[in-house]
């Protein structure tokens, strides 16, 4: 079967920011590969998150290769339809390169070349706790987005923003990330005023992550640990605050979240976190974006439309009817990949 010859002529930029936004673009990964397709639109990844050495790079950069080689064998059989477009897999991570994030933030800012007593050292040590100053960034921004923020200002100050990061008219951006860590939530209002600074043409869609998982306590108390799940919650509330309040220039949000009842082991480097819900429900709000009628401006209705994504039964062991009607072709469409995969078993 020859892939369908459709007219694609604009892209919807996909922004993985931190670790929760890369797990929710690996669900979207399995979807596109189950059929499920994003019509008239290619997908442009970009991961925009300092923790260089995760699994979870190593997983996405394995499933986009073999995507992209998939669907351009031609013979998608009913799945990989939608095309993803990137260069190289280095090239993905556009933080990657940034001499930024091998540093600590007290290097960063230049804390010591200050003098003791002067202005600038009682502005940081006003600002950013001793624990925010003696870590180092590239494992990402632990719950601290205060911390984040000011390393995103230089992003999207940065060559690559200004000058390689180009959306068309047309073009749909969205930024994917949780909000109760410090990656997400610090990334995705600063980006946004970056994109918006290109042009009020590009929309511009957010899917914040709320909280959805709890991590345990480090065993026999041998592992510093600077993020609590205790506090999962306020942080999250007091973004999605700001966001109503002081963030107008994205034009749709799709929120999601669960309770906190799956534990895991706190560990900053392996991050190995199961597959959840969560992520797979968050990474269908790209399809409902892609059908989206822009206005002449390009955005919508600027901080008008607020999506919850949720399921019909919240039932600890959950059945087909459990998801609700609106997922039905995400599940039709992994039933039929799960059929097909046996045949390759």
């Amino acid at each position: 079967m020859k892939q369908e010859n459709k007219t694609r002529d604009n892209i919807i930029h996909v922004m993985c920011i931190g670790g929760s936004g890369l797990r929710v673009f690996k669900s979207l990964i399995m979807q596109l590969a189950t059929g499920i397709d994003i019509e008239n639109y290619k997908i442009k990844p970009y991961i925009v998150d300092p923790h260089i050495e995760s699994k979870e790079m190593e997983q996405i950069s394995d499933m986009l290769r073999y995507y992209k080689e998939l669907h351009a064998e031609g013979k998608n059989h009913g799945f990989f339809k939608t095309p993803i477009e990137f260069g190289t897999i280095t090239d993905l991570n556009v933080m990657k390169t940034s001499e930024i994030i091998t540093q600590s933030f007290k290097d960063f800012t230049a804390y010591e070349s200050h003098k003791v007593g002067s202005m600038e050292r009682y502005l940081i040590d006003m600002l950013y706790s001793t624990t925010n100053l003696d870590k180092s960034m590239s494992v990402g921004f632990k719950g601290s987005p205060n911390v984040g923020s000011v390393v995103f200002e230089l992003l999207v100050e940065s060559d690559w923003f200004k000058n390689k990061f180009n959306p068309n008219k047309g073009d749909k951006v969205v930024l994917i990330g949780s909000v109760f860590g410090g990656t997400g939530a610090s990334g995705i209002p600063t980006i946004t005023r970056g994109i918006k600074s290109k042009g009020a043409h590009i929309p511009v869609y957010a899917i914040p992550i709320m909280p959805y998982f709890k991590l345990a306590a480090p065993e026999d108390n041998t592992v510093e640990q600077d993020i609590s799940s205790e506090v999962f919650e306020t942080k999250a509330l007091a973004a999605l605050e700001y966001y109503k309040q002081t963030n107008e220039d994205i034009d749709s949000f799709y929120a999601i979240g669960d309770k906190l009842d799956k534990g895991y082991k706190y560990d900053e480097k392996v991050q190995g976190n199961d597959a959840h819900l969560v992520e797979f429900l968050a990474a269908t709000a790209i399809s409902h974006l892609a059908s989206r009628v822009n206005n002449d401006d390009g955005g919508e209705e600027v901080n008008k439309k607020w999506n919850l994504l949720g399921i019909e039964n919240n039932a600890t062991n959950m059945a087909a009817n459990d998801w609700g009607d609106s997922y039905d072709k995400y599940l039709f469409a992994l039933a039929d990949f799960y059929i097909f995969s046996k045949f390759l078993s």
